[in-house]
């Protein structure tokens, strides 16, 4: 045990020695965490939001429009989720198609007095080719929104049949519409208020506050294993030598190793504390500490460590680590959703987000805000699985048999040695060439890259956004329009109040809804003694939005039902109710009613979408991939890789007798071709990519003057 502790020791002195070089890299991180709490606590002292989306609407400039959009805009819904902008149609097309919006609503011109009179024009949605996640949502409010107006107008012209077919008067009927419009917009007014949010959390904490917290440090985690992958890089002598002459086992080693970068994540996550000491923040993002949330994250950055090790023992050298360990964690960030709140992703990317480490431990992040440890047994046993996964198949690339290499100090060169004099009489270029060329971790990691992105692309086209909302009801027309809906939201029936808890809990559910016994009654009443349940856990972000839908749902059965008694019991229809009774002229209502909804002369608007080049055709599937923010990605990392190795060629004078300019383009501008090659590839399937090009060119000059520097 005596060998184990100078060893350990020795692996502290050593992790130690990184702690200044990775403070000092980390720092602009921490200035990005301090300016962001900055801005949550002085803008937003109330709760963390989403940058809402940009909607495009083209309409008539008109009185009534103008207080129509304003309404919408300030409904709490919209606002979380949408921020509404006027352009005309041939400017939102173009814009749609550049990504610059998330979706186009265009209003016709005659749009107030379609809706009067009963042409009612349809307006027209547009979403991008793409089916971006943000337009979904907003073409979902859309949906819940023309479902109530459709409604009140179907009443209006239903009312409008029946007094033509019973002889009722111009003004008898003037009332009539009064009456009905006051009876709709009274329960439509006032929704927001009889929705009970309860928020399933020990500590209260908001939902936005806790997803954009847990998705930050778990970005933060990952990337941080950056700044200190050289500590857990060893050669293949220092390895044999510490086991044959220490009696330290490789294994040992490669635990211990584990054991070290985990103290340094940790160390690593000391900057992020003192923001939170920060009153605001701690207001905004309480923290629950207790032996369950601080053992989940010792597992979390156990977890992390054992991946970083992995990639640094698979890679060659630490220039291709940190593009291994870049673009993965840009890829394992959006699949876990760091990114875009994972209920909007496609069902697909759910399925791949439960076997990445990422997921447990932003699942871990978001208990040790929350409080709620349900899934604690589940999120420990993955995390435990992940890091010995790790570990064993970092044995088991140590025992893979690898043909020696030798370095060529002069050049730089990684090579066999029958190579090691070829490069004696190459020219410059070549020289350069051939040192990437060796750097076979880099090639793959793009080809993977390449791959990964076009299958990811091709799956979500396939596959189905999803968001599911539990509730339970006693009420069985309501549980059936619930389950008959059709769309972004899809609602799951419970046998109980538990049951809906359980659900909202497990993360099987986004938000759940318990309503009250006989509720439609407590509505027709009249009285404002009703209300519904609504759960949602700490990390909850579409709430709002499925209330909506919801109460689209209750608006239709509340208002038909209100119509059929209100034409039964007015005074106007007294003298027909006499001669065909009650029940009959009910039932009669009910029919016009469900005429004019299906006939449809009611305002709805027709779904396009918009491609790259602005034309209009149909969506096939709905993509949520980043797939250019990974292009982008491949670009800049690639950049980073020349810049730390012309930096690390003029620190060793490898070229004394050139002009140090050529040597560093060249070093630079090498790589940064290879992501430029990979964009290209995925241009063929994504759209434009020339954004590229700009980019490209601003990092070469970038790196090449941090050289100089």
């Amino acid at each position: 045990m005596k060998r184990y502790f100078f060893w350990l020791k020795t692996e502290y002195k050593r992790a130690a020695a990184c702690l200044p070089l990775m403070l000092a890299k980390a720092a602009i991180l921490i200035v990005i965490i301090g300016m962001a709490a900055f801005c949550a606590v002085k803008l937003l002292p109330g709760r963390i939001k989403s940058q809402p989306a940009s909607i495009g609407y083209a309409a008539p400039q008109d009185r009534l429009t103008e207080f129509a959009v304003s309404f919408v805009e300030n409904m709490e819904s919209v606002k979380d989720w949408c921020r509404l902008i006027r352009v005309s149609e041939e400017e939102g097309l173009q814009m749609l198609g550049e990504g610059e919006l998330a979706a186009l609503l265009v209003l016709p011109d005659n749009v107030v007095e379609g809706i009067l009179n009963g042409s009612n024009e349809p307006a027209k949605l547009y979403l991008s080719k793409e089916a971006a996640p943000m337009g979904l949502v907003f073409e979902e409010l859309a949906k819940a929104g023309t479902g109530l107006l459709r409604t009140a107008q179907a009443e209006i012209y239903a009312a409008h049949e029946l007094a033509g077919l019973f002889d009722i008067g111009e003004q008898a009927l003037d009332t009539m519409y009064g009456e009905i419009d006051r009876f709709n917009l009274k329960l439509v007014m006032e929704r927001e208020e009889y929705f009970r949010i309860k928020k399933l959390s020990a500590t209260g904490s908001e939902g936005w506050a806790v997803y954009y917290g847990s998705a930050f440090l778990t970005l933060y985690l990952l990337f941080a294993g950056v700044f200190f992958g050289k500590y857990n890089r060893r050669s293949h002598t220092e390895r044999d030598m510490l086991a044959k002459r220490a009696g330290i086992p490789v294994s040992a080693q490669a635990a211990g190793r584990i054991v070290v970068s985990g103290g340094l994540l940790l160390i690593a996550l000391l900057p992020v504390g003192v923001y939170w000491i920060a009153d605001g923040v701690r207001r905004i993002l309480p923290v629950c500490f207790s032996v369950k949330s601080i053992l989940l994250l010792i597992l979390a950055v156990l977890c992390t460590a054992a991946w970083l090790q992995l990639v640094c023992r698979l890679t060659e050298n630490h220039r291709t680590a940190v593009f291994v360990l870049g673009i993965s964690a840009l890829f394992m960030g959006y699949v876990s959703g760091c990114f875009l709140p994972s209920a909007i992703l496609p069902r697909i990317v759910e399925k791949i987000a439960g076997v990445l480490p990422s997921t447990y431990i932003k699942r871990t992040f978001s208990m040790l805000f929350s409080g709620r440890t349900e899934r604690f047994a589940g999120t420990a046993a993955a995390l435990m699985a992940f890091c010995l996964f790790f570990w064993m198949a970092g044995l088991l690339a140590e025992k893979w048999p690898r043909r020696e290499f030798v370095y060529d100090g002069r050049s730089g060169i990684w090579g066999r040695q029958r190579q090691k004099n070829a490069v004696k009489g190459s020219n410059l270029f070549c020289i350069l060439a051939k040192r990437l060329l060796f750097q076979k971790s880099l090639w793959v990691c793009l080809a993977v890259t390449v791959f990964v992105s076009l299958a990811m692309m091709k799956a979500e086209s396939r596959s189905d956004t999803t968001v599911y909302a539990a509730f339970y009801t006693d009420d069985e027309a309501l549980e059936n329009l619930f389950s008959e809906y059709g769309g972004l939201v899809t609602f799951v029936s419970c046998k109980n109040e538990e049951e809906v808890k359980r659900y909202v809990v497990q993360g099987k559910a986004e938000c759940g809804y318990v309503l009250q016994e006989d509720l439609q009654s407590k509505i027709l009443s009249g009285d404002g003694a009703w209300s519904i349940d609504v759960y949602e856990s700490t990390d909850s972000t579409l709430t709002r939005v499925v209330n909506e839908v919801l109460f689209e749902r209750i608006f239709y059965a509340i208002s038909t039902d209100w119509f059929e008694g209100y034409i039964a019991e007015h005074e106007n229809f007294s003298a027909a109710c006499r001669k065909m009774g009650r029940e009959a002229l009910q039932e009669e209502a009910k029919s016009a009613l469900e005429r004019k909804l299906e006939d449809g002369g009611t305002f709805t608007f027709m779904r396009g979408s918009v491609s790259a080049s602005g034309t209009g055709e149909e969506t096939k599937g709905r993509v949520s991939y980043p797939v250019r923010a990974v292009a982008a990605a491949c670009v800049i990392l690639c950049a980073l890789i020349g810049v730390m190795q012309a930096l690390a060629d003029k620190k060793a004078h490898r070229f004394p007798k050139r002009t140090e300019l050529l040597p560093v383009l060249f070093t630079v501008c090498q790589p940064v071709l290879m992501g430029m090659t990979a964009g290209i590839l995925l241009s063929f399937f994504a759209g434009n990519m020339l954004f590229l090009l700009p980019l490209s060119l601003l990092v070469t000059l970038t790196g090449v003057i941090l050289v100089f520097r």
